[in-house]
């Protein structure tokens, strides 16, 4: 009845003005303590995404380097591939196949933590605006273009010092192909991070199965790029 109700009504009033005040202080703090530990989640999200793209890029640039010295000699003399690992060699010895890994070393750490810091910042915007398949895609996307300003003018020094040895940088050229680093990186990355969270929930995560699923996102992307 509405009598009832009323007298149910006052008895809630009066518990809550009889509880401690140290106590009421606290109710509010629920809502407050949810959204510290949602900011909290949120950072160790950006920091776990930085230190693997930390890691991942430093480990690339010594494994890789040697095939990208013998690539950008091949591409600018015209040669074949043995004809520039063997120009190399005798240029500088065996040494000389990490020509440029100092710009590099310098560079592909920061630039991996950067793709993922951006892959895992738009990640978390795609999945609260667009569908989860998209999310990844604009994660991708979000993680390719936060890189290309650091990428473009670190590897232009590093393909001037494979070619020509070390020769002093001028930085008014730092944003020399930056639009050509747009065009490669943004899209493809886009399409790697898709096409491999796709691989990945159809044929599993372990092992083998990552690889490939690796390997076909990489392919796909390269075409695309």
């Amino acid at each position: 009845s509405f009598d009832s109700a009323q007298a149910a009504l006052r008895t809630r009033k009066h518990s809550l003005i009889s509880l401690p005040a140290d106590a009421r202080r606290r109710v509010p703090a629920v809502k407050s303590t949810r959204t510290q530990l949602e900011m909290d989640a949120e950072t160790r999200g950006v920091v776990v995404d930085a230190i693997s793209g930390f890691i991942a890029g430093a480990a690339c640039t010594l494994v890789f380097q040697p095939l990208d010295t013998i690539l950008v000699r091949q591409q600018y003399v015209g040669t074949t591939t043995m004809e520039s690992a063997v120009a190399v060699l005798r240029r500088g010895g065996n040494l000389a196949l990490w020509r440029g890994a100092t710009p590099l070393i310098a560079l592909v750490p920061f630039q991996n933590a950067l793709l993922m810091v951006g892959y895992g910042a738009g990640q978390r915007w795609g999945e609260r605006h667009t569908t989860e398949t998209s999310a990844v895609f604009v994660g991708g996307c979000a993680g390719g273009l936060a890189q290309s300003f650091v990428a473009s003018p670190f590897e232009l020094a590093k393909v001037r010092r494979q070619l020509f040895g070390p020769p002093p940088y001028d930085w008014r050229l730092a944003t020399r192909g930056l639009h050509a680093t747009f065009h490669r990186d943004v899209i493809p990355h886009g399409v790697w991070f898709w096409v491999y969270d796709r691989c990945k929930r159809t044929y599993g995560d372990d092992g083998m199965a990552a690889m490939a699923s690796g390997a076909v996102a990489a392919a796909v992307a390269w075409v695309v790029g």
